[in-house]
């Protein structure tokens, strides 16, 4: 699956990990809930206003990759390399900034709060 582009799609519980030719997706307004992305290399991806609820990005490359208006209620972010990645106007996330690699990522306010939880840091 090269240069594979899912547009609106219902791509739930996938376990993309079993792909090992899977370079260059994207994804525009995609239902992806429960899916599992570790360890996968998917610099520059695009999750463009898709729904990543509860989807496990754990020890991935997502350097550069866009995340711009998703949902990432319960998603897992350990480990993973979210360099110069964008999150402008994505929601719902919780990202440790020790954990993971965040060097140049993108965020907006509101949402950033969520850079925070991960230190246990409350905001009132």
């Amino acid at each position: 699956m090269r240069e594979t582009v899912f547009s609106s799609c219902k791509l739930v519980g996938i376990e993309w990990v079993q792909l090992d030719d899977f370079v260059s997706p994207a994804f525009d307004e995609c239902n992806l809930y429960y899916c599992n992305f570790i360890g996968l290399k998917l610099k520059k991806t695009r999750f463009f206003k898709s729904s990543l609820r509860e989807a496990d990005f754990s020890q991935a490359e997502l350097a550069e990759s866009n995340f711009a208006e998703c949902d990432l209620t319960s998603a897992r972010f350990n480990g993973t390399n979210l360099t110069k990645a964008d999150f402008r106007g994505a929601r719902n996330y919780v990202i440790d900034p020790v954990g993971n690699k965040i060097r140049g990522a993108r965020f907006s306010m509101p949402e950033a709060q969520g850079l925070l939880a991960g230190l246990g840091v409350v905001i009132e």
